[in-house]
């Protein structure tokens, strides 16, 4: 039988047992009023379309209005289009028919697009003109020899080419008149038709396939494929850097040079011979526009009140007349009746929220046009009304993720600590250095990074650096710090008797009292003191203790009990070498440990961190951090006598079994007595180490740790960002003698030690995220395996942070962990030498970032305001995630222009990357406006945001 016969035969069976009308899936009448942002569908099924800057609603169509896709012709932006396109709009190996009403310009060349999805499946037109381009469109148009031809592309299978359905059609630029397109898809007879003004210009075969969308879970994915971008008048552009592409001329966007007009889509085939074109497709109808009215009443500042109404305009008529009915209390419409016309009428919407409680309100409004041919129209009103601290000010100052404050909402996206990166230094040229830093920072003085370090047991060393990774002693005795006091006769005190100046662990007499014992030293770079007193020394002196067996050793104290003279001292300097002491007893108590200490703005305060027991009780004279001593001789068969219980139900909270915990005192000078943190208990002399009932404890371990506690931690207010305090806290795992081997010298102080960071917004209240190593051992033939120690400081060098560390490949107490992990080789060098300190490379802000994994996710930040003029983040999307950003209202409406469809792809890494929606990163418009941020992600990290002012 004739092919040609068949086909018919089939097309007529196929037409005869369709009983079913075709239903229409989206109608654009682009009738809206010139100006709309939306482009209603008239459908009835809310496929609305989004106007980008490139497309807009003018005078002049066919039939009433008409879209201009092309509407800035100076460059490429978004033009028509709907984010993520539904199924319905996604067509597959169904019946479809796709018509609308066209209108060239009179330059118009090249391609033209009409509709697509994603730039997979499209239709365009394509107008050529003579010479070379006419040659080489021949080549994308499969060799027809034509200047007008339609190109229907389904770039996900291979029917006949990508160029198969490609073929030539009318002249659009052969008179300046609109003219009907009609693309079909028969899935019966596997056919696509198109008609030009009604007449069929070609058919092709072949069988249509919708574009993949993967299905649950990956049709929720960021970006096109994995779900279909709708675009009407232009071709897909999102997965550009900024909406415009590389090219070696302009317009690759494929704008459509012209007028477009009622645009309809069905999900059946509605033509099947020539036809006589439609007449319009408008049916009386009122638009109503927008769907859903966002209000914001904020009663601290009426200035953020943000208002609106609703857009009243009549299609396919004149004029209709509508009234509002609407039962919510506090809301006062500006008309409830009127006649609309083409012309976009204004209703506003008035709040009454005197009475109203800080929270959020919804109410209907019902919209009618009279007709009885149409259902009254609703519309969803949201109100939010601001109450005291409901909003953040975030100034254009840095905000770091650290904690839930800048998370209202998230999906799939989790807080993750980061690990830095491990590197040598050098000292003096050479791989060595002092055993345990102390303190780093920038001294802007002499415009260099400065770090003192102590060699244990010893002294007190600074050197100095360029670029924080190769460092020099610098002034005399290479760079050791030296002490002097007054005796009681206010004499100085300069020399040992053996001639040699005082330092950190020789310190001067107190009160003319010797033979003291010191303890680590805390020292302090204090920019806000003036600069004689710049530079800060302090440390514990011990005038009565118990070594570890608890024999009393008690110095000579001319006549002083010890408690008159045990505690903390402070120094001063101008030059960070040599400190000078009154004699002033800052502190009646031992904490064992000095952390650190700075000036905190916000309160006008200083900070200082100490160690501090968490005991509930006092009477803490002999003091080895854990709440069981094993006495030498120790054995599991014979203990009695052997175990030491230091107090009774030792925790300040039950049931803790781990003592070393974080105080924090306040000062208003630091040289003066601490006395802010301090209780009354401290001065009467029932103990001589600090506890928890003596000074404000803030940070203690609590049963999820085990059997651990906090050794040390190593404090600083972070100066790049807002309200951020980080803590690199250093944590003991007390080894036991029921689960771990003996050895020689076992007690259950024994263990490994490890850093941690814990992160607060006000130096009070901190929290450790997941509780996740920072600073992770090495391993096992490393010498880094045993403990890491981050000590006090933070600098930065270019866009990353240093810190820096002390390494051993023994435990706590200097044991090995077993009888196989001797010191031997290179790691015995390095145990028995005075080398140990290593530096750990942060990125910028990089400590804590919200996640999201391959598989996606969004964050939304709860409300706040700004006063930068344009958005930067600290992200790192590489080369395989994405991120993309949207500004909404606070009653989460996406606020026009700055929609996830506006923003522009980020996938690259980067401390400053700045943010822009259709080309612009301007946001000054918005300051001070109450907005939430909408971060949509995927295999990405965000460290960071700020609104930049710069």
């Amino acid at each position: 039988m004739n092919q040609r016969i068949l086909k018919s035969i089939l097309l007529f069976c196929c037409f005869a047992i369709q009983s079913a009308p075709a239903d229409t899936v989206a109608l654009w009448l682009f009738d809206d009023p010139p100006g709309s942002s939306v482009a209603v569908d008239s459908s009835g099924n809310d496929y609305h379309l989004r106007l980008g800057p490139d497309a807009g609603i003018v005078a002049g169509g066919k039939f009433g209005n008409a879209l201009d896709p092309d509407l800035l012709k100076t460059k490429d932006a978004m033009g028509a289009h709907r984010y993520k396109a539904e199924a319905a709009l996604n067509p597959d190996d169904t019946n479809w028919t796709l018509e609308c009403w066209v209108k060239a310009n009179a330059n118009m060349i090249g391609d033209n697009r009409i509709w697509g999805l994603s730039g997979i499946n499209y239709v365009e037109y394509g107008r050529y003109g003579q010479g070379q381009e006419f040659k080489n469109s021949k080549l994308r148009t499969g060799g027809v020899d034509q200047p007008n031809v339609l190109q229907v592309a389904n770039r996900l299978i291979p029917v006949d080419r990508v160029l198969g359905w490609n073929r030539p059609t009318g002249d659009l630029k052969a008179d300046q008149k609109f003219h009907h397109l009609a693309v079909v898809y028969d899935s019966h007879i596997k056919q696509i038709r198109h008609y030009f003004d009604g007449k069929k210009q070609f058919e092709a075969d072949g069988v249509w396939k919708s574009v993949y969308t993967g299905g649950e879970p990956y049709d929720d994915v960021v970006f096109p494929p994995h779900y279909p971008m709708l675009q009407i008048g232009m071709r897909d552009a999102l997965q550009h850097w900024d909406h415009h592409e590389l090219h070696e001329r302009d317009r690759h966007m494929k704008k459509f040079q012209g007028f477009m007009d009622e645009m309809r889509f069905s999900d059946d085939v509605l033509y099947h011979a020539d036809f006589t074109p439609p007449a319009s497709l408008a049916t009386p109808a009122l638009r109503v526009w927008p769907q859903v009215v966002s209000l914001v009443v904020d009663k601290t500042n009426a200035s953020r009140n943000q208002f609106s109404g609703l857009e009243l305009s009549a299609t396919g008529t004149n004029k209709i007349a509508w009234n509002i009915q609407e039962n919510i209390p506090w809301l006062q419409p500006s008309a409830t009746q009127g006649v609309a016309s083409s012309t976009r009428q204004l209703v506003n919407l008035q709040v009454h929220a005197d009475h109203l409680k800080p929270g959020k309100y919804e109410g209907r409004l019902s919209v009618d046009s009279k007709n009885k041919n149409k259902s009254a129209k609703t519309v969803t009103v949201k109100l939010t009304v601001l109450g005291e601290g409901d909003v953040r000010d975030t100034g254009d100052r840095k905000q770091l993720f650290i904690d839930d404050r800048f998370t209202e909402r998230a999906e799939n996206v989790e807080p993750e600590i980061n690990q830095p990166t491990k590197f040598r230094i050098t000292v003096d040229g050479k791989q060595d250095g002092g055993q345990f830093p102390l303190y780093t920072f920038f001294d802007k003085d002499r415009g260099r990074y400065r770090l003192y370090y102590m060699r244990l047991g010893s002294s007190v060393h600074c050197m100095e650096s360029d670029d924080g990774v190769h460092w020099e002693h610098f002034g005399k005795r290479s760079g050791r710090v030296t002490l002097e006091n007054t005796d009681e006769d206010g004499k100085p005190q300069l020399l040992q008797p053996n001639g040699e100046p005082y330092d950190m662990f020789h310190a001067p007499p107190v009160q003319s009292v010797s033979g003291f014992r010191t303890d680590f030293p805390m020292i302090v770079y204090d920019p806000h003191d003036v600069p004689e007193r710049r530079y800060k020394a302090f440390h514990e002196l011990n005038f009565g203790f118990m070594d570890g067996d608890g024999y009393e050793l008690t110095p000579q104290t001319k006549g002083k009990k010890a408690e008159q003279l045990s505690g903390v001292y402070g120094y001063y300097s101008a030059d960070g070498l040599h400190f000078k002491g009154d004699g002033t007893r800052l502190l009646p108590l031992l904490p064992e440990h000095l952390f650190g200490a700075y000036w905190d703005e916000k309160s006008q305060k200083y900070f200082i961190y100490i160690r501090c027991q968490n005991v509930e009780s006092g009477r803490l004279h002999s003091m080895q951090g854990t709440q069981f001593i094993y006495r030498k001789g120790f054995k599991y068969s014979a203990a009695e006598g052997l175990v030491d219980t230091i107090d009774d139900e030792t925790g300040e909270t039950k049931g803790f079994e781990n003592l070393r915990s974080v105080a924090l005192l306040k000062a208003d000078d630091l040289l003066e007595p601490w006395t802010e943190g301090v209780n009354p208990s401290a001065n009467d002399g029932s103990t001589s180490y600090a506890t928890a009932r003596d000074v404000n404890m803030v940070l203690s371990a609590d049963k999820w740790d085990g059997f651990k506690d906090f050794y040390s931690c190593f404090p600083a207010q972070y100066p790049w960002a807002e309200d951020v305090h980080i803590m690199y806290l250093k944590t003991l795992r007390h080894f036991h003698p029921s689960r771990q081997p003996w050895f020689p010298g076992f007690a259950d102080l024994n263990g490994p030690l490890q850093t941690v960071i814990a992160l607060s917004r006000d130096g009070e209240t901190w929290n450790r995220c997941d509780r996740k190593e920072y600073l992770p051992l090495g391993l096992m033939d490393e010498v880094d395996r045993g403990r890491t120690s981050v000590g006090g400081g933070i600098i930065k060098v270019g866009n990353y942070l240093n810190s820096y560390y002390w390494a051993s490949p023994q435990i706590h107490d200097t044991v090995p962990m077993r009888d196989e992990y001797p010191l031997e080789g290179k790691i015995k060098e390095w145990a028995h030498s005075q080398l140990g300190i290593f530096g750990a490379r942060q990125r910028l802000d990089g400590f804590v970032s919200m996640d999201a994994d391959y598989q996606g996710g969004s964050l939304t930040t709860p409300p706040l305001v700004f006063s930068g003029r344009r958005l930067v983040l600290n992200q790192n999307a590489g080369a395989q995630g994405t991120i993309f950003v949207e500004l909404r209202d606070v009653n989460d409406q996406p606020i026009p222009g700055y929609e996830l469809a506006d923003c522009e792809e980020i996938t690259c890494n980067d401390v400053t990357w700045e943010v822009r929606w259709r080309g612009s990163a301007d946001l000054s418009h918005l300051a001070g406006r109450p907005i939430k941020l909408h971060f949509k992600m995927r295999a990405a990290k965000l460290y960071a945001f700020q609104f930049a002012s710069d």
